[in-house]
């Protein structure tokens, strides 16, 4: 496709795959039909250099594409950085930044199909060889120059300071860099030789005199599974990236959990607890039986408690929102909520206040008077007992505390989470887990004999135990 002008008296030139021939050469074949030994260790070398300078390229895209649905929620392993770890300074600060999304794709997305490109380019061309070698990496070098412009001007931005700094955003652009020139030396021709065969290949398709058509049709071939291969990707990245909203930006929480007051919240020995009193880090959370979002939190805490095993106390606050118990509210939204506190509160007298707070999230809660019976009986509870704290005074004197507590601390919807005393405005488990991070790391620097900076209280259950 890509064809130079016609000029007899031109050399031949390696890699194009349209050597010039002479009368004598078409008897006794082509003196130069193959590129010379030497000429071929250079091709193979600098096709080595491109190859793994494209590595280097994916493994960067990748690792940042996994970070974002790490910030995201949608990966449910820790948060360490990486980038953080190995050069001291991270990489989430630009990745939550607006800039790092572009034309709808994250643009670490551009760079996985960008490099992925770039790598079926080159197996292409050396599986078909002269058939498209030449325009394969010609295509590829082109491609690197356009990559190189959208990446001059993002490292522009991060050194003049307009954008965070990334240390692996630096490298790929350096990587970006090194391929423009690698990629210039595999196509083993000067810049005014490929501006000429450019020009000849554009004006062949504008006029449409092909030499081959059958060879144009192979080039065609290959240019389309490329164009297939980024197709591919780009849809595959758009459905699965998350939204830009959803990223967290692990500074910025941590920064506005530091700005937040500390609130005054008493924990005593009737509070539904897990974990030791005396751990560094405390949850305190009002919750709703009733409640769709507070259903989905609740593993979460047991997911925390058990990975914070000793360091975090999960303390449980009722706030239901039924104007049977909470009259502060303008409209009943869960009309059970108040019943099902009670029921939590009569099997916490018995000790299994967490073995019926598990069943009540996963029951619907209908009409069915029995449902709590059920419930109290599955969660071995001695039934008549549970019958007569449910109906009991301090067992509603216990809830109603709970709400007026609620109400002091401005909680108007389930779950609100306070963490270390101080509001958590995301209580996503990825959040939670930079949030108790921090509070442990803090701990573990502080001098010894320093008083924890939190209410910490004994449990009427045995700490640290799921009932």
């Amino acid at each position: 496709m890509l064809n130079e002008p016609t000029d007899s008296r031109k050399q031949a030139l390696p890699f194009s795959g349209n050597e010039p021939r002479t009368g004598q050469e078409v008897c006794e074949g082509p003196a130069v039909s193959r590129p010379s030994f030497m000429v071929r260790v250079v091709a193979f070398r600098a096709q080595s250099i491109c190859f793994a300078l494209i590595a280097v390229g994916l493994a960067i895209s990748i690792y940042h594409l996994w970070r974002i649905e790490v910030l995201a929620g949608q990966r449910a392993g820790r948060t360490t950085d990486a980038c953080l770890a190995l050069f001291g300074a991270g990489c989430d600060s630009l990745l939550t930044n607006p800039v790092s999304v572009q034309f709808g794709l994250p643009v670490a997305g551009w760079g996985l199909i960008y490099y992925a490109t770039l790598a079926v380019f080159l197996l292409l061309g050396r599986l078909l060889r002269e058939t498209f070698e030449f325009e394969a990496r010609f295509a590829a070098f082109l491609l690197s120059l356009a990559a190189l412009i959208g990446s001059g001007v993002l490292a522009g931005m991060m050194f003049r300071g307009l954008i965070p700094f990334c240390p692996l955003c630096a490298l790929a652009h350096v990587v970006n860099l090194a391929l423009v020139f690698s990629l210039l030396r595999l196509t083993g021709r000067p810049i005014p030789q490929l501006t000429q065969a450019l020009m000849a290949g554009g004006r062949s398709l504008v006029t449409g005199q092909i030499a081959d058509p059958i060879l144009l049709r192979w080039k065609l071939v290959g240019l389309s599974t490329v164009a297939l291969v980024a197709v591919v990707l780009y849809q595959w990245i758009f459905i699965e990236a998350p939204p830009q909203a959803l990223v967290m930006n692990p500074q910025q929480l941590l920064a506005e959990f530091q700005r937040t007051a500390e609130q005054d919240i008493p924990v005593g020995t009737g509070d539904p607890t897990l974990g030791p009193a005396n751990a560094p880090a405390q949850i305190v959370f009002f919750s709703d039986f009733q409640c769709p979002a507070c259903r989905r939190y609740s593993p979460q805490i047991h997911t925390l408690v058990e990975q914070y095993a000793g360091k975090l106390q999960i303390v449980y606050k009722h706030f239901p929102l039924n104007v049977a118990c909470n009259p502060t509210l303008e409209k009943d939204i869960h009309p059970r909520a108040c019943e099902a506190a009670y029921a939590a509160e009569a099997a916490r007298k018995q000790g299994k206040f967490w073995r019926l707070h598990d069943k009540l999230f996963a029951t619907d809660l209908q009409e069915d008077a029995t449902v709590f019976d059920s419930l109290a009986e599955a969660s071995g509870l001695d039934l008549q007992r549970f019958k007569r704290d449910s109906l009991d005074e301090s067992t509603k004197a216990k809830v109603n505390a709970d709400i007026e507590l609620a109400n002091r601390l401005n909680v108007s919807a389930t779950p609100t989470v306070f963490l270390n005393r101080r509001p958590v405005s995301d209580g996503r488990l990825h959040s939670m887990r930079v949030l108790i991070d921090h509070l442990l790391r803090t701990a573990a620097t502080a001098p010894s004999g320093v008083p924890q900076q939190r209410v910490a209280a004994a449990s009427s259950e045995q700490p640290g135990v799921r009932h």
